[in-house]
């Protein structure tokens, strides 16, 4: 498990009790679109995988001291790289168009993202939630790629299933890649089957699993992605009707870094 993401997501369990799906509770009349519980089922159904994951999860509990995290650790600002794999249908080859979204409905993601894991006052992220807290997390687009050269952090790829991917299929992740140790991947499809929004693996669920490095990283369907909050000049945005204010991934990353329903 990379180092980041083990200080990450314990600062996060120690921080904050309101998770991410306070921030964007299903309405009643609606079915749950997170794919987190798709997961847990699939992962119930081996034993003994599932009882290493309780197991894991028991034992991780504990004060800062038996972390090994100090008060000046507490006090600083962790910063965490991103990539985005914008796996596009092959015929919208242009960038902005259809499930190839722009570089500007990104960015617009990246604010709501950052504002609501810094509780920032005037936005949406902020709370008056008596356990609400600045996470002292910021999410940043990779400046460089793995070979060290120069990069905005957002890939483009066609894929053939973009408007239909498999729920939980690897093949996606395996296309574009950049290494989970260093790297918080994200892919951007069309369409995810199920009707789910988006989905990633507890931590948790991944320790001792021999493709850890494959599954690591965050699914999300294009039309999630992104705010009207942030409009760039006041562009119109590829976002769903409903779900337009960027909390898909925000609850995602809650999930990503440890944090249940």
């Amino acid at each position: 498990m990379k180092t980041w993401i083990v200080t990450t997501f314990f600062f996060l369990q120690l921080l904050v009790e309101v998770n991410a799906q306070g921030l964007i509770a299903e309405p009643q009349n609606r079915p749950p679109r997170c794919g987190h519980s798709w997961l847990i089922e699939q992962m119930q159904r081996d034993s003994v995988v599932f009882q290493h994951y309780q197991e894991h999860r028991q034992r991780r509990g504990g004060d800062l001291t038996s972390l090994g995290l100090s008060p000046e650790t507490q006090d600083s600002l962790i910063r965490i790289p991103v990539v985005f794999h914008v796996m596009h249908r092959p015929e919208d080859s242009v960038i902005g168009q259809g499930s190839n979204i722009s570089d500007e409905q990104i960015q617009a993601q990246m604010l709501a993202l950052n504002y609501d894991f810094r509780r920032k006052a005037g936005t949406r992220g902020f709370n008056t939630h008596p356990a609400g807290a600045d996470t002292r997390i910021e999410f940043v687009l990779a400046g460089r790629d793995p070979s060290g050269a120069s990069h905005k952090g957002i890939n483009r790829l066609p894929y053939a299933l973009s408007n239909a991917h498999p729920y939980g299929s690897l093949g996606l992740k395996d296309l574009s890649r950049w290494p989970a140790d260093r790297y918080l991947n994200i892919w951007v499809v069309g369409q995810i089957t199920l009707g789910i929004l988006g989905y990633s693996y507890l931590p948790a669920m991944l320790v001792g699993d021999p493709d850890v490095l494959r599954k690591d990283g965050i699914v999300l369907g294009s039309r999630m992605v992104g705010s009207v909050d942030f409009k760039p000049g006041g562009k119109p945005l590829n976002l769903h009707e409903i779900y337009a204010y960027g909390r898909t991934l925000t609850h995602e990353m809650g999930h990503y870094l440890d944090l249940y329903h």
